[in-house]
């Protein structure tokens, strides 16, 4: 029978292996994933995507971190992102290798692009707790 400070780190433990799985929900329309690649460093985890596409397709990722997303390969072209909340969008003539959309924890981002075949994008998922640290050791 475990004593109350033997159930609270067990209870301490159990939150955070579940804080380690972000929750991550990617939806893409028009276009096919051919592969993809994640990795966990620490509390970051990054994912590199092959994708396929003939004309406009959208991706739209929802994620309880913070997220990057960085075009690698194959440029698109009219690229528009739109925010949440709905209130911020852009529209470029196109996305390039090397170029980034983020979005803040628990909030999702749209891409609309016109793309012509294979294209490569990785993601990264920093939590606000990792943040949070961060902020704390280079402050404190």
């Amino acid at each position: 029978m475990l004593n109350r400070s033997g159930a609270e780190a067990v209870i301490r433990s159990i939150q955070q292996r579940a804080n380690k799985s972000p929750r991550i929900k990617i939806t893409r329309r028009h276009s096919e994933e051919l592969m993809r690649y994640s990795q966990e460093f620490g509390d970051l985890r990054a994912e590199v995507f092959f994708c396929r596409a003939q004309g406009m397709n959208e991706l739209e990722a929802m994620a309880d971190t913070h997220s990057v997303f960085m075009r690698c390969g194959g440029t698109a072209s009219r690229f528009e992102v739109t925010w949440s909340d709905q209130k911020d969008h852009q529209k470029l003539s196109e996305f390039k290798p090397g170029w980034i959309v983020s979005t803040p924890a628990s909030s999702s981002v749209r891409m609309i692009k016109k793309d012509q075949g294979d294209y490569r994008y990785m993601s990264v998922y920093v939590p606000p707790s990792a943040l949070a640290q961060l902020n704390d050791e280079e402050l404190g």
